[in-house]
């Protein structure tokens, strides 16, 4: 009962470490589909390595936006976001797979990524100060728990279904 009664104290850490292993479950899912990806829309393995490189370039412009706007924003302000973008992005792949959306959405990913990771690590670390040895490996551990568990979890989307997948 006293789980229940003191929110702060034990429901937001539990739930922001269980929403990175979801978040991780969500973001993993591309690698795996990404032979899918290539068979439906008809892009090469060169053109399916440049989507995983602007994966990273949305990422990389997430740290030069962030680093010029972390003092105005709160760290959960960040953390929300970035999964608002992602939540975008994956709706965007889902209802359209033109390869210019792909690109588009992929950038997206990798920028909502960034901020839903470094948003995380922040806001547990400042707000639980005391437990942060504690927290943010678990942090950590939910974010490899989900990659692991991600290829078991798409399977099933491993055909021509693989946009609901998202």
């Amino acid at each position: 009962m006293k789980f229940i009664l003191d929110k702060e104290k034990y429901y937001v850490p539990v739930s922001s470490i269980w929403s990175l292993f979801f978040f991780s479950v969500a973001y993993n899912m591309l690698g795996p589909l990404v032979s899918n990806i290539m068979e439906s829309t008809g892009i090469s393995l060169t053109t399916s390595g440049s989507l995983l490189s602007s994966q990273q370039m949305g990422a990389i412009a997430s740290m030069i936006i962030l680093f010029m706007f972390q003092k105005k924003i709160k760290q959960s302000s960040i953390m929300r976001i970035g999964y608002i973008i992602i939540v975008i992005g994956f709706f965007t792949i889902t209802f359209n797979q033109h390869v210019f959306i792909l690109f588009l959405t992929y950038t997206l990913l990798g920028f909502g990524a960034f901020l839903v990771d470094s948003g995380s690590n922040s806001f547990i670390a400042s707000r639980y100060f005391d437990k942060r040895a504690l927290y943010i490996p678990l942090l950590h551990f939910m974010y490899s728990a989900g990659a692991i568990v991600t290829g078991y979890i798409v399977l099933p989307f491993k055909n021509e279904t693989w946009p609901f997948a998202m």
